[in-house]
C-alpha cells in the first residue's frame, strides 16, 4: 500500500471500517517507516482537524419558509420528478456565434488600446505643463465636463515668470507661497483642478508640498479624490489648496495610485471622507545605514542569496551557560511575539530552510496555547512552573515559566479606539501583500462591536486619512476594499498621522491601538531604524499601543518591523495565509487588541546550592541587565488578555560541570563570589530551592510596577513524570535548536523531536500542534 491508495486517507480520517486488521497494520508501519508517509499523514490530520474547528464554530442560515416548504413538496411519497430536456443548439449557430465572439474580443481591444493610449498622452501633457507633483494622485473634479471632442483645445498659456522660477527653484518654498497669493484668477474653460498636498500639522512644508498651487476658490470644493462625492468633513486637516491644468488635449483622466511621477496614494474615499496627503522628508540613504543603538550588534542578515530578494533578518547568537556563582540573576523582558512561527513555516512550505535571523525560538513556542490556570486574585496573569529531565542532554534539568493572561469575553471588553495604518506603495502589490491585507482586517472588522470605532490611514509616498474614526462597519469596509498599491514608501510620515488620529479619538479606559500593516519595506522620508524606533517609542508614551501585522515575500524588513512593535508597547505577528489572520484576529481577538499588563519583567535567582550553571533558551533581542528590573522606566513587554508566555531555562545541577566557551584567570583584586559574606537577608546554602521567580508589572495606564515572587523546589521529576504540554514545549525548542543549528543542541535529532512532539500532541482541537508535526518532517526531509 502507498500514499496514493485511497484506504490510506480514509483511515487516516476515521471513515473507512471495511479495512481488515492487516490492513490498518500495513499502513501504521508505513507512516513509522516512511518520513513521507508521515508528513502526509499529519498534513491530512492537521487539516482535517482545523476544518473540523472551522465547521464547528461556523454558523449555519436557517431555511427560509419557501425553501422548507420546497424541499418538502419535492419529498412528499408520489412527488412529481420532473426530468431536465435538453435542446440541442444548431451547428450553424455555434460556427456563427464563435465568428462574432472573435470580432467583439477584437473590438474591446482596440477601444482599450485607444483608451489607454489617450490617457498616457494626458499624464504626458500634464508632465510636461509640470501638473504633477510628486507623491500625489490627481482626480477630475466630478461636478466638471469636458468640453466637445470636436472643438479645438486651447493652446496652454504661458508660463509666468513666477511659477518658471518655482518649477526650477524646488529649494525656496517662500516664492512657491508668493506665488499663490498672486495667483487669484479663476479657471478657464477646458482647465483641470488637482489636489496639492499639505504638510502634516506643525511641519514645515516643503517644495514639493507647495508645487505649484494657482487657484483657491471662494466656493467650497468637493474633494478631489477618486471615488468621493461629498465636502470635506469638518475636521480635516485642510488642503494647501487647489491648482489648475491647462485643458489642451486630451481629457486629463483619474490617474491611478503608482502611475506615472505620483508617489502612490490608496485611490480609496468613503461617503463624508477624504484623503490627507503629507509629503516625507526626503532621506536618499538607504535603510540600516545605521545601526539600532538598541540593538545587538549583529546586523541584519539577508534572507537568501538572490539579489533580488531583500528580505532582513537580525543575527542571533544563542545564549551561552552561565555560571551561578558569577551570574545568579537572569532578567528578560517576555515578548508574546508570534511572527517567527508563520515566517518558519512560509519558508518550509515554499521547500527551503529558513534563516537563522528569522527562527527566534521564544516565538515559536508562544505561537501555542498551553494549559496554564487562569490568575487568582487582582494579578492579571498567572505563574506556573515545572522541572524535570532534559530530554537533549539527560544529565541536566530542564525548566518551564509559563504565564497566562486574564481570559476577558469579547462582550466584556472595553470600547476600542482603532487606526489601521495601512502600506499601499507599490511592493504591496502582490495578492499575499495588500489583497490578503484587505482580507485579515476584514475579519477584524467581523469582530467590532457597537461601540467601536476604526480609522484608516494610508501611506506611500505620502500620508493620508481615508478614513476619520466611524462606528459603521459598511463605511470601514468600503473605504478598506477600495484600496490600491503603488508609489514609494514614506512609512515615518504615516505613523505620525495614525497616533495623531488614535490620541484624538483617545478613550480614556479603553483601547486605543495603532494597527501597522505593511511589510516594511520603507525607501523615503525617516527609514532608519534607530530614527523610526526612537519615534515610536515617543509616540508610545501617549497611551496609545501599537500591533504589527506582517505580509508578503521577498522585501520583509523583519528586523524593522520586530523593534517597532517592542517599542510601540505592543506585539508582531506575520500574516502568510487567511487562516493565520484568522488565529490572530479572531480567534486571539482581545488578545491582540486588549493589553492587560504592560511592561512585564522576569528575573530569575537561582541558588548555587542546587545549581551551578544554566542558559536562557531564546530571548536573545529580550535579555535585560539585572538593575534593568527594578527600573520603572526601563521598557519591556506587554501581555494581552488570554495570552500565554513561556520560557526554558536549561539547568545544571550543582553536581555538573558549566559548558563554557573558554576559561578565565582568577580574579587578583577581589575575592571569588564564594568567600564573599552572606547578608542577613540570604538563606542558607543548604536551601532546598532550586530557583525564585519574580515577576514586575504595571498596569495598562499605570506607572509604578508590582513585584510578585514564586519559588519553586526540584522534586527530581524523571521525562515520564512530565506534562504533555511540557514535554510539547521541550520539542518546540528543540525545533528551533535544530533549524539554527544551536552548539546547545545536545543529542536533539529529527526523529527525537518529533517523538516528543507526539507525546505532547494531545486533543489538539484547533490542528496547530498537528501541522507543527508536519512541518517537523519537512524541515528534516530539508536537512538530509
Amino acid at each position: 500500500m502507498n500514499t496514493d491508495d485511497p484506504k490510506f486517507t480514509a483511515h487516516l480520517l476515521g471513515e473507512l471500517d471495511e479495512l481488515t486488521a492487516a490492513e490498518r497494520a500495513e499502513i501504521e508501519a508505513l507512516i513509522r517507516t516512511d518520513a513521507t508517509a508521515a508528513a502526509e499523514a499529519a498534513d491530512t490530520q492537521a487539516l482535517a482537524a482545523r476544518l473540523r474547528h472551522e465547521l464547528q464554530h461556523e454558523a449555519a442560515e436557517p431555511l427560509t419558509p419557501a425553501q422548507r416548504a420546497t424541499v418538502l413538496a419535492a419529498t412528499a411519497p408520489g412527488a412529481r420528478v420532473e426530468k431536465a430536456t435538453v435542446i440541442p443548439f444548431p451547428r450553424r449557430l455555434t460556427v456563427l456565434s464563435a465568428i462574432a465572439a472573435c470580432l467583439i474580443v477584437g473590438a474591446s481591444i482596440a477601444l482599450i488600446w485607444r483608451a489607454l493610449d489617450a490617457e498616457r498622452t494626458a499624464s504626458q501633457h500634464a508632465v510636461a505643463n509640470g501638473m504633477e507633483p510628486a507623491g500625489m494622485t490627481v482626480a477630475i473634479d466630478p461636478a466638471f465636463e469636458s468640453p466637445p471632442a470636436e472643438a479645438p483645445a486651447p493652446e496652454p498659456p504661458p508660463a509666468s515668470p513666477e511659477i518658471a522660477l518655482m518649477a526650477k527653484n524646488t529649494a525656496a518654498p517662500q516664492k512657491k507661497a508668493a506665488a499663490l497669493a498672486t495667483a487669484d484668477a479663476p479657471p478657464s474653460e477646458g482647465q483641470r483642478l488637482f489636489a496639492v498636498a499639505t504638510p502634516l500639522p506643525g511641519a514645515t512644508p516643503d517644495a514639493s508640498s507647495m508645487e505649484r498651487v494657482l487657484h483657491k476658490p471662494k466656493a467650497p470644493l468637493s474633494p478631489l479624490i477618486a471615488g468621493a462625492s461629498s465636502p470635506l468633513p469638518a475636521e480635516a486637516i485642510p488642503m494647501a489648496g487647489i491648482g489648475r491644468a491647462s485643458g489642451g488635449g486630451a481629457p486629463i483622466a483619474p490617474v491611478k495610485a503608482g502611475r506615472g511621477q505620483f508617489g502612490g496614494k490608496a485611490k480609496s474615499a468613503t461617503k463624508d471622507r477624504s484623503a490627507y496627503f503629507a509629503d516625507g522628508e526626503s532621506d536618499d540613504s538607504p535603510n540600516y545605514r545605521r545601526r539600532d543603538k538598541d540593538a545587538a550588534d549583529e546586523k541584519p542578515v539577508l534572507a537568501q542569496s538572490d539579489p533580488a530578494n531583500t528580505e532582513a533578518f537580525d543575527a542571533i547568537t544563542d545564549n551561552a551557560f552561565l555560571a551561578v556563582r558569577e551570574n545568579p540573576l537572569s532578567t528578560f523582558s517576555i515578548d508574546v511575539d508570534t511572527a517567527s512561527y508563520a515566517l518558519v513555516r512560509r519558508f518550509l512550505n515554499e521547500r527551503q530552510l529558513p534563516p537563522k535571523g528569522a527562527v527566534r525560538i521564544e516565538e515559536l513556542l508562544n505561537y501555542f496555547n498551553y494549559d496554564y490556570p487562569q490568575p487568582q486574585g487582582d494579578a492579571p496573569f498567572s505563574a506556573t512552573m515545572e522541572v524535570a529531565t532534559c530530554p537533549w542532554t539527560p544529565a541536566h534539568r530542564l525548566v518551564r515559566i509559563g504565564l497566562k493572561g486574564r481570559t476577558i469575553a469579547k462582550d466584556k471588553r472595553p470600547a476600542s479606539n482603532l487606526v489601521f495604518l495601512i502600506d499601499v506603495s507599490g511592493s504591496m502589490a502582490d495578492a499575499n501583500k495588500l489583497p490578503l491585507l484587505q482580507q485579515s482586517l476584514g475579519l477584524l472588522i467581523d469582530q467590532l462591536g457597537e461601540e467601536d470605532r476604526v480609522g484608516i490611514v494610508v501611506y506611500a509616498g505620502s500620508s493620508g486619512c481615508v478614513l476619520p474614526p466611524t462606528h459603521d462597519k459598511a463605511e470601514m469596509r468600503l473605504a478598506l476594499g477600495r484600496l490600491e498599491a503603488g508609489g514609494s514608501t514614506n512609512g515615518a510620515s504615516g505613523i505620525e498621522l495614525a497616533y495623531q488620529l488614535a490620541k484624538k479619538g483617545f478613550i480614556k479606559g479603553g483601547t486605543n491601538r495603532v494597527i501597522l500593516a505593511t511589510d516594511g519595506d520603507w525607501n523615503v522620508g525617516v527609514t532608519n531604524q534607530s530614527d523610526l524606533t526612537e519615534m515610536i517609542t515617543k509616540q508610545a508614551k501617549s497611551g496609545v499601543f501599537l500591533t504589527v501585522l506582517g505580509f508578503g515575500t521577498g522585501n520583509l524588513k523583519d528586523a524593522m518591523l520586530v523593534k517597532l512593535a517592542g517599542k510601540g508597547n505592543g506585539n508582531y505577528a506575520y500574516i502568510d495565509t487567511l487562516l493565520e489572520a484568522k488565529k490572530v484576529l479572531v480567534e486571539q481577538f482581545t488578545g491582540t487588541l486588549m493589553t492587560i499588563a504592560k511592561d512585564v519583567k522576569i528575573q530569575v535567582e537561582f541558588n548555587p546550592a542546587q545549581v551551578s550553571g544554566y542558559r536562557l533558551i531564546g530571548y536573545e533581542k529580550r535579555l535585560l541587565a539585572k538593575e534593568d528590573f527594578n527600573d520603572d522606566q526601563k521598557d519591556a513587554g506587554e501581555i494581552g488578555a488570554g495570552h500565554t508566555v513561556t520560557a526554558l531555562y536549561e539547568v545544571v545541577p550543582a553536581t555538573g560541570e558549566v559548558p563554557v566557551a573558554a576559561k578565565v584567570d582568577a580574579l587578583k583584586y577581589q575575592a571569588p563570589a564564594a568567600e564573599k559574606p552572606e547578608t542577613k537577608n540570604q538563606k542558607p546554602e543548604t536551601s532546598t530551592e532550586l530557583l525564585t521567580l519574580k515577576l514586575r508589572y504595571k498596569a495598562p495606564e499605570g506607572d509604578v510596577s508590582k513585584l510578585l515572587e514564586f519559588p519553586l523546589t526540584d522534586a527530581g521529576a524523571t521525562w515520564e513524570k512530565s506534562s504533555r504540554d511540557f514535554r510539547f514545549a521541550a520539542a518546540v525548542a528543540g525545533y528551533g535548536m535544530l533549524l539554527r543549528d544551536s552548539p546547545h543542541k545536545g543529542a536533539a535529532t529529527w526523529d527525537s523531536v518529533r517523538e516528543l512532539a507526539v507525546e505532547g500532541k494531545g486533543e489538539d482541537a484547533t490542528g496547530y500542534r498537528a501541522e507543527f508535526i508536519s512541518l517537523l518532517e519537512k524541515a528534516r526531509s530539508l536537512q538530509r
